[in-house]
């Protein structure tokens, strides 16, 4: 079966979902890896087109939370929704994706059945940090965090 995931703008964690001036798609997600020391966060921007495929991509690297001069999360997003050409929020359909940069791996991306799931159980990760977790049914754009 094929994994698409309905992603529907909200007021918690889909807040910058939505559509561009060229008719193409956007996600703006902030993200974070951990490596059990300090936490490191990015803001990823991602691009799709009308059929929901990752077209383009950017990963901005915000710095570590430790560090005081860590860029501005509202700042970013402003910026990289002026550059991208915000037109509105709305829902649209996603393919699953993965992008590596900084040595991780950003994106949607599938979940391999782990030890003691059901057979034909699915779901989808946000990476790298584990934010989010699609599941079915995927018309209903659930998610978990």
């Amino acid at each position: 079966m094929e994994i698409r995931v309905h992603l529907i703008p909200d007021d918690f964690h889909l807040t910058h979902v939505g559509e561009l001036h060229d008719g193409n798609y956007f996600w703006i997600d902030n993200q974070l890896a951990s490596d059990g020391n300090d936490t490191h966060d990015f803001i990823a921007v991602y691009i799709c087109d009308r059929k929901g495929n990752l077209i383009d991509s950017k990963i901005i690297d915000r710095g570590l939370r430790s560090n005081s001069d860590q860029l501005p999360l509202k700042e970013v997003i402003d910026r990289e929704s002026k550059r991208t050409g915000v037109k509105r929020r709305t829902s649209f359909w996603a393919f699953p994706f993965s992008v590596a940069a900084f040595g991780l791996t950003f994106g949607l991306v599938v979940r391999d059945r782990q030890a003691g799931e059901l057979d034909g159980y699915q779901a989808v990760d946000v990476l790298p940090g584990y934010t989010l977790m699609f599941y079915p049914p995927w018309s209903d754009g659930l998610y978990d965090t």
